[in-house]
């Protein structure tokens, strides 16, 4: 299931936010794990994915905020040590911030106080919400 909200200011055309994934989530997770394999988040992240091939991955789409201000929709990298996730070891892999390098942090978008990066001005939802499967 997804959810999703458009967020907007006086300088900048409207911003989707999306979460979930609906339908399309397992080949999300699928091009999630090439690109951890890959080397894309990192190598620590790489070794973890290389370590349990059959590992579960969940990438759904989350809002990502951090203490400065700067937010992001991105996907969620987290990986179970085990396709049957029930009593599996969980490796989260956490976003860090581009501008400021300090860890950001998981919120939903109707409990975020989103500022635009171009103006300062809050952000607000013009429309309401979508859901989609």
């Amino acid at each position: 299931m997804g959810l999703g909200y458009t967020y907007k200011c006086k300088c900048t055309s409207p911003e989707p936010i999306l979460l979930g994934v609906g339908m399309g989530y397992p080949l999300l997770c699928e091009e999630t794990r090439k690109e951890m394999s890959d080397g894309k988040y990192g190598e620590n992240v790489q070794q973890i994915v290389k370590k349990y091939p059959r590992g579960g991955v969940d990438c759904e789409y989350m809002l990502y905020i951090c203490a400065c201000g700067r937010w992001e929709n991105d996907t969620k990298k987290t990986i179970n040590e085990s396709v049957n996730q029930e009593g599996s070891k969980k490796h989260i892999f956490y976003h860090l911030c581009p501008d400021c390098g300090k860890l950001m942090r998981a919120v939903p978008p109707n409990k975020a106080k989103l500022v635009c990066p171009k103006c300062g001005e809050a952000m607000t939802d013009i429309q309401p919400e979508i859901r989609w499967d």
